[in-house]
């Protein structure tokens, strides 16, 4: 029975840890004393991150990332229409531009500070581009460990993300819910423990 315990509440936290799923890509662009650091995470051969752009003496630039495994542009237009949607909320229509090297994969530099927040406290961000009105990708992409590594992006471009007073409430009302739920269930069945152990006296 203790076993069963321990098992039932290490499953009850662990379903509300976070793991970095979260990777880093720093590298150095010599020639226009440019460092760029970078969190992303992939699914299926699709990507989605946080970038800090830091021009020695001259700019720090915080943009968003995306890749695709397949191409999204084209040699005469490298912009595109994306769309993205933590979980179930609000839809975010953004502007992206590929890199002038690549057909696959670019930066969002324009974007609301309230998709951030939803990103960083959220689980699964969809992400949509189209071209031409035609759907050239369709992806999800899981947020665990994502505020650490937006946090971490950010911090490199001095790039404050403000908190959404109204989402930190509402996060901690299920915080206070789930201790609550393991607090119960703890204490139940170590009362049945206890019942069996006087049993057998």
């Amino acid at each position: 029975m203790k076993t069963k315990l321990v098992i039932l509440v290490t499953a009850l936290l662990a379903s509300h840890s976070v793991s970095a799923a979260f990777k880093s890509n720093n590298w150095s662009d010599e020639m226009n004393d440019v460092k760029v650091y970078e969190q992303y995470t992939s699914n299926r051969g699709s990507s989605i991150g946080f970038r800090c752009d830091v021009q020695k003496g001259k700019y720090k630039d915080f943009m968003l990332t995306f890749a695709s495994k397949e191409n999204v542009a084209t040699p005469s237009n490298g912009r595109v229409a994306i769309k993205m949607r933590v979980d179930d909320g609000e839809v975010y229509n953004l502007k992206g531009k590929t890199f002038s090297n690549s057909y696959k994969s670019g930066v969002i530099k324009s974007f609301p500070e309230s998709l951030l927040n939803s990103i960083r406290s959220g689980n699964k961000l969809l992400v949509n581009i189209h071209v031409y009105n035609q759907l050239k990708m369709n992806q999800s992409f899981s947020l665990s460990g994502s505020a650490k590594a937006l946090k971490e992006t950010a911090d490199r471009c001095d790039f404050v993300v403000n908190s959404n007073p109204d989402l930190d409430r509402k996060i901690k009302e299920i915080e206070r819910k789930r201790d609550k739920e393991i607090k119960e269930i703890t204490s139940k069945y170590e009362n049945e423990i206890q019942t069996l152990k006087s049993s057998y006296k």
